[in-house]
This record gives structure tokens, C-alpha cells and sequence, in this order.
């Protein structure tokens, strides 16, 4: 019961069920809860119609793009156009309307970063550097657990 129109998944990507996606990409081992809507119209509340069986106004189309181990909670609204950078979490129930940073942490209505994930900028560099998500999953598990014990 998930809607996909247009987009690019990576590999090991969780999408959860009542999900509608449209023009998005996502990389590598990225999860998204159910009832998630990433990308979609936007119609023209500027126009004397706001449909688009009405109006050429209506924007559809842009790209979407959801980083590598990104995780997105449930009941996520995420605007066309935007990115979410590599390692971000977006809270659940929040509604996404500019771009996230990698490795923070965002949500509410309209989702704010409220943190970065690691209070160390070396833990982060590291698993900047590391790049897992281009890995195999037992490598990959490798790598995060030799970073997690330096």
C-alpha cells in the first residue's frame, strides 16, 4: 500500500507501509516509517484555481533527495525539492519544509534542527570519511563498530 512515482532507491532502504513518494532519491540503508509523504504537488493557492485540472500554475516534478542512513519517522511530510542530508532524522508527525543538514536531528511543525546527532565533530568526520553506506552489510557493520569503539 505504498505509493512510488519517479524515484531511485537505494540498497537496504526500509520503506514503511501508506507511504506516498514522488520524484524521490534515496540512498543506502536510509529507513522511512509508514504514512510518510516526501515530494508531491504544490498547488496554486496564487491562482484563481488551485487545480491542476484547472491551472498550469501547480508545481510538480522537482527532486527530492533523501541522503544515505537516513531515518524518517512516521506521519512525515517532506516538501518537493528538498534534501535531507546523509545520517539526519526527521522526528515523527514532522512537516519538512527547507533542507536538513546531515547528521542532525529535526522535527516539529515546521521541523527545526534541534541538535546534531554526535556531540563529537571526530565521531562524525569519522563516519563522514568511513562511507558504510557504500559497503555490504557485514562490512559495513564493521566499520560502524570499530568507529564506535575509538
Amino acid at each position: 500500500n505504498t505509493h512510488l512515482r519517479g524515484c531511485k532507491i537505494g540498497k537496504y532502504v526500509y520503506i514503511g507501509t501508506h507511504c506516498v513518494l514522488n520524484h524521490v532519491t534515496i540512498g543506502n540503508y536510509s529507513c522511512i516509517a509508514s504514512t510518510a509523504a516526501i515530494g508531491g504537488m504544490e498547488h496554486s493557492y496564487w491562482y484563481p484555481s488551485i487545480s491542476p485540472v484547472l491551472s498550469n500554475e501547480c508545481i510538480f516534478g522537482r527532486e527530492t533527495i533523501i541522503g544515505n542512513d537516513v531515518w524518517i519517522g512516521a506521519h512525515v511530510c517532506v516538501k518537493q525539492g528538498l534534501t535531507i542530508g546523509d545520517g539526519a532524522v526527521i522526528g515523527a508527525g514532522s512537516v519538512v519544509t527547507h533542507d536538513i543538514p546531515a547528521y542532525t536531528i529535526a522535527y516539529g511543525i515546521p521541523a527545526k534542527v534541534i541538535k546534531k546527532r554526535y556531540e563529537s565533530e571526530t565521531k562524525e568526520n569519522l563516519i563522514k570519511e568511513s562511507k558504510f553506506w557504500e559497503c555490504e552489510p557485514e562490512e559495513a557493520k564493521s566499520i560502524i563498530v570499530r568507529i564506535e569503539n575509538q
